[in-house]
């Protein structure tokens, strides 16, 4: 479902419905991945050293385990309403 999502879009790189809490060390793999897993583990994931952004789809919350990407700028504030309106 999630990469229905992405339409028009293509992702063309490793997607995981469901990654085990037991293989959370393999999140500093070189490389864009999607991953899906259980909610209960976010503080673990958010925990890592690692560059990762992490989406709740659940509670439509973004989430960043080390401080915001410099690559990834401030979204324009009106988007950001429109956005917050829709949801």
């Amino acid at each position: 479902g999630l990469l229905l999502l992405l339409h028009p879009f293509v992702w063309n790189f490793p997607y995981v419905t469901y990654f085990p809490d037991s293989c959370l060390e393999f999140l500093g793999a070189v490389g864009p991945f999607l991953y899906g897993f259980n909610s209960k583990f976010i503080n673990d994931v958010l925990r890592s050293e690692e560059d990762i952004i992490l989406v709740d789809l659940d509670r439509s919350e973004v989430h960043f385990s080390n401080n915001r990407p410099k690559f990834l700028p401030e979204p324009p504030k009106m988007a950001v309403k429109h956005l917050k309106d829709t949801m």
